[in-house]
């Protein structure tokens, strides 16, 4: 198993016990090389919200997909400013 993440036994030993950490680049292959998500890896939990997100944006033109994000944005800031009125 250590293998599909190239780490060698010893050093999983070390990073497990806390006397050394999995660099964020490190991270970001063993997630991009074994597709999983950084959730799964480091919290167990999966998240299909990437994944959610592509297939309900992939029927849309670029230009739409912008403007969702631009609304998606507006949406949070008035969340937010409501949310710090309380």
């Amino acid at each position: 198993m250590l293998s599909l993440f190239g780490l060698s036994s010893q050093y999983y030993t070390t990073v497990e016990r806390g006397d050394n950490c999995l660099s964020v680049g490190k991270i970001i292959d063993i997630c991009s090389e074994n597709k999983l998500s950084a959730d799964y890896l480091l919290l167990g939990r999966v998240s299909n919200i990437d994944e959610e997100t592509s297939k309900l944006l992939s029927k849309y033109k670029e230009k739409d997909v912008e403007s969702i994000f631009a609304m998606i944005k507006l949406i949070m800031r008035l969340l937010s400013s409501k949310n710090n009125q309380s």
